[in-house]
């Protein structure tokens, strides 16, 4: 099915089809493994006190004052990168951006690349196939301070699709590259690694990972409580298990399906499906996106059968601060397929009319 972008004016007839089943991602079958030398892993399951799964918890590592962030995903597996430590000669201050890895990873059919700005600056994010050839730009322009997130599709800057096998995708903003690697394939694992271009002038060094680091492990999740502790993690297997039990109970909300899903609206024009919106709810962070107009995030929450969201990042300045409300009209095939209201202004002004119909991608 070809994919083509529809960006003249906004689109009132919405057709939507199921573009696939929900999947396992094979990632959680080797979950435990980590052969990437540049990248070092910790891992574990968030439990209940009754050892049912809790998603959507946050975990945090923290060390010396630095402090990584992972949540678990809808099987209550979380995983955080801890990266390599580097240095600059003669330079000591920390990098003013940083990319981090694609998720999920292998992929298909898309994935979500996050970036950190330290400040307001023009940035660049683009996609390069195995041969160095630049198949895609995904953000271009003006960033501010903070994490971004953008959704690769896996389709080229004329929204055609590509072909499964590894890319590249880089960050560029002034004198700063970094280029991380990502695979697009229906199943397997693939490890991936970070590549640093130096400062130019300067030369850049990886330095070895310590043996033993000694981390604040802090995890809460709403109506589950929160639990703190101290361990001592090692890397002398790239990937270190560290299980959390939280005292309470978890009791799935009513609409717990539809969190930890991408959701995909395909629009039919002249017989054939152009325009894919793409939005997520990631257990209190949403996301959305789509190839034309790009992207936004903020965050949400549900109470009865209303998502209240707000924005906080979007590619159209005037929806910062934007908080609108979404109706869950009806569900379909347990959450797989959703119809939800205000269409409009969920789909950043391109669908026009009062409700939308989403279903599943698989991931």
């Amino acid at each position: 099915m070809s994919c083509f972008g529809l960006n003249a004016g906004r689109i009132s007839a919405v057709l939507v089809v199921v573009v696939g089943v929900m999947v396992a991602s094979s990632l959680y079958a080797e979950r435990d493994k980590n052969n990437d030398s540049d990248t070092y892993l910790i891992w574990g399951d968030v439990y209940d006190a009754e050892g049912t799964e809790v998603p959507g918890a946050l975990v945090y590592l923290i060390s010396e004052g630095d402090s990584l962030k992972g949540k678990s995903n809808r099987s209550g597996y979380y995983a955080i990168n801890i990266p390599i430590t580097t240095s600059v000669s003669g330079n000591n201050s920390p990098a003013p951006f940083s990319l981090g890895q694609n998720y999920p990873n292998p992929f298909n059919p898309s994935t979500t690349i996050r970036f950190v700005c330290s400040k307001h600056a023009a940035v660049r994010l683009d996609v390069f196939n195995i041969l160095g050839q630049r198949i895609a730009t995904l953000a271009e322009g003006r960033f501010l301070a903070g994490e971004h997130s953008v959704i690769w599709d896996g389709t080229n800057d004329g929204d055609m699709s590509v072909s499964a096998g590894v890319y590249l995708y880089r960050l560029s903003a002034g004198s700063f590259t970094e280029t991380r690697k990502m695979l697009l394939l229906d199943g397997g694992h693939v490890s991936s690694s970070t590549v640093r271009t130096s400062i130019s002038g300067q030369s850049a060094k990886i330095a070895a990972p310590p043996e033993e680091t000694v981390y604040e492990i802090f995890c809460e999740k709403s109506g589950v409580g929160s639990v703190q502790d101290t361990v001592a993690v090692t890397f002398d297997k790239l990937s270190f298990e560290y299980n959390i039990k939280l005292p309470g109970v978890y009791e799935p909300p009513q609409y717990a399906q539809l969190e930890g899903r991408k959701y995909v609206v395909l629009v039919s024009s002249n017989g054939g499906y152009g325009f894919r919106w793409i939005c997520q709810f990631e257990y209190g962070d949403y996301y959305a996106s789509d190839a034309g107009t790009g992207h936004e995030e903020g965050t949400y929450y549900i109470e009865g059968d209303t998502i209240t969201i707000t924005i906080t990042d979007s590619v159209i300045p005037d929806r910062i601060g934007l908080t609108f409300d979404v109706e869950i009209l009806l569900t379909e095939a347990d959450m797989l397929q959703v119809t939800l209201s205000n269409a409009e202004v969920l789909t950043m002004g391109i669908v026009e009319g009062d409700t939308v119909r989403i279903v599943v991608m698989p991931v």
